[in-house]
């Protein structure tokens, strides 16, 4: 089955060199005036009162590795006291990272807080911009209306991510680089890359599990070698005790109800959210957490069974079947909040591309894809952000299912 692209129509104008290189400089232009918007805001809102809660929390991480040591990274008491220093009265979230990932914040706590905020927004940007190139590779194109979509699509996560200083941005140019080395044949080299991902481990590992029930070992293998590294790392910078900390952290958020170190999964537009918002004042505690457990692997089950394309490289649906193995992974995920949402972008993109060419569904991509409850999650006065977030697992399920149709499709046309 040879390889389906879907590209936009080759016209006289576009090829055109100089009309071609004023678009291009043109469009460089504006984005350099979007980024230096943003990092200007990001600048502002850095030395607001309440500061910007999850790069206090990497921040402070920073500090402590700086000037108190490694082994005392997951001290809740010393990191609570280091971020009320950085802003009083603000939100107090514990560091729940991995110890390796503190590294990155190890020569940023050498600056000033709003200096620091302002380099890791542009790092940020940086790796947001590898993949937005990066997507040139993949040989999809969108049409109108469809970049308009993807950009309010990828609207949502980013400025979720940065506008809290999160890590999230990071994962976008690691799973475009899968996608593409696993189009090219490149498997050990795919789990590789997306081993490097793990740092956001409550994402890939679901990932990672639909690859190994596919069995595709040599990319699981890769990813696994990956992980070792990264933990015979961790273990090297905090010692079994600092580990076992760190348990015991992941243990108290991963309380079904959190509310400990600022989780909530009320707000999680997961299945762990939504199963809570519908089912938190029904069922005990554990018996809850069996519920998620059961029905996160019955998903990854069902994305496995479906994913076929994930098999070869040749498969015309290896694009959109990658899409429903990250929607699937992002459902299953145990802590999800709207930040980690940013690999949507990568399905977006995707489902876009090739439904652009199917004019008969455009609606009902938009539809779906726009994820309008959580476009209007400020806006959720009086029914509640949770049930806003809860709507939003539901439309990642409608996302599946498009992606779902979309593969069909394309092999009854083939």
């Amino acid at each position: 089955m040879s390889r389906t692209t879907i590209a936009a129509p080759t016209t006289s104008a576009r090829q055109s060199g100089s009309p071609r290189r004023a678009e291009k400089i043109g469009f460089a232009l504006a984005c350099l005036f979007a980024a230096g918007v943003l990092l200007g805001t990001v600048y502002l809102l850095g030395g607001q009162s309440r500061g910007v809660p999850d790069f206090k929390m990497l921040y402070s991480a920073g500090l402590i590795a700086r000037s108190y040591g490694l082994q005392r990274l997951y001290d809740p008491v010393l990191q609570q006291r280091l971020q009320l220093a950085l802003s009083p009265g603000g939100r107090f979230l514990v560091y729940n990272h991995t110890p390796l990932e503190a590294l990155l914040f190890w020569p940023l706590a050498a600056l000033p807080f709003r200096l620091a905020l302002l380099v890791w927004t542009a790092l940020s940007l940086a790796a947001l911009g590898v993949f937005f190139v990066g997507l040139r590779y993949t040989g999809l194109r969108l049409h109108s209306p469809f970049h308009f979509a993807f950009g309010v699509i990828a609207f949502v996560p980013l400025t979720a991510a940065l506008g809290v200083g999160q890590d999230t941005t990071f994962l976008l140019p690691i799973l475009l680089g899968g996608l593409l080395l696993l189009e090219r044949g490149r498997e050990t080299a795919a789990g590789a890359v997306l081993g490097l991902g793990l740092y956001r481990f409550e994402v890939m590992l679901p990932l990672l599990a639909i690859f190994a029930l596919r069995r595709r070992w040599r990319l699981v293998a890769a990813a696994a070698a990956v992980a070792a590294l990264g933990l015979l790392g961790s273990w090297a910078l905090v010692g079994t005790a600092g580990l076992r900390a760190y348990v015991h952290v992941l243990l108290m958020s991963g309380q079904v109800h959190g509310g400990w170190g600022g989780v909530q999964p009320p707000y999680m537009p997961n299945l762990r959210g939504l199963l809570v918002v519908l089912l938190g004042g029904l069922l005990p505690p554990r018996l809850l957490v069996g519920v998620i457990v059961l029905a996160s692997a019955a998903l990854l089950l069902w994305a496995a069974r479906e994913c076929r394309g994930l098999d070869h490289p040749a498969d015309p649906r290896l694009p959109l079947h990658y899409s429903i193995a990250i929607t699937a992974a992002l459902l299953a995920s145990y802590h999800l909040h709207l930040y980690a949402l940013t690999p949507l972008i990568v399905v977006a993109f995707i489902d876009a591309a090739f439904t652009s060419a199917e004019p008969a569904r455009k609606g009902a991509m938009l539809a779906t894809l726009l994820l309008i409850p959580l476009l209007l999650e400020p806006f959720a006065v009086g029914l509640g952000a949770h049930l806003t977030y809860g709507w939003g697992a539901l439309l990642l399920v409608g996302t599946m299912l498009v992606l779902k149709q979309t593969a069909q499709r394309l092999v009854e046309a083939a």
